[in-house]
């Protein structure tokens, strides 16, 4: 069961990574956001002209931390549940802000905040019994 959780996590992980890092990355490198089809109208209601600096937060915070995370599942980072707890705590709070942001909602935002909690119920699931904690510290 923990293998199935930890392939669950890592996909995922890759999943919201990768869409983070290009999503990003495009808005970076054009921030009027053409290149992604986007218009800034749809910033409109927010405190940015254009899509430069959320395109380095969701490529920084988002992308390189999921891969961050999904490297730590890999390898056996001592507490790497946390990671991916925590991960899909930014992911959920990128996403609200998001869409309180532009007042606007996509089927993308909804599944992207399932994800974001099946993130962190998986880490939550990782993570070791309280007894089994205190023996593996000592």
């Amino acid at each position: 069961m923990k293998l199935i959780l930890k392939i669950t996590a890592s996909a995922l992980l890759f999943l919201t990574g990768s869409a983070a890092i290009y999503g990003g990355f495009n808005l970076v490198i054009q921030p009027d956001g053409n290149n992604m089809q986007l218009s800034t109208d749809l910033l409109q209601y927010s405190v940015f002209d254009n899509f430069l600096v959320p395109g380095i937060l969701l490529l920084v915070v988002v992308g390189l931390f999921s891969v961050y995370a999904m490297v730590a599942v890999i390898t056996g980072f001592k507490k790497y549940w946390l990671l991916v707890m925590f991960q899909g705590g930014i992911l959920a709070s990128w996403l609200i802000l998001q869409i309180a942001l532009i007042h606007f909602i996509s089927v993308l935002h909804l599944v992207m905040l399932v994800i974001a909690f099946v993130l962190i119920l998986t880490g939550n699931e990782l993570a070791p019994l309280k007894s089994e904690y205190r023996n593996h510290e000592a």
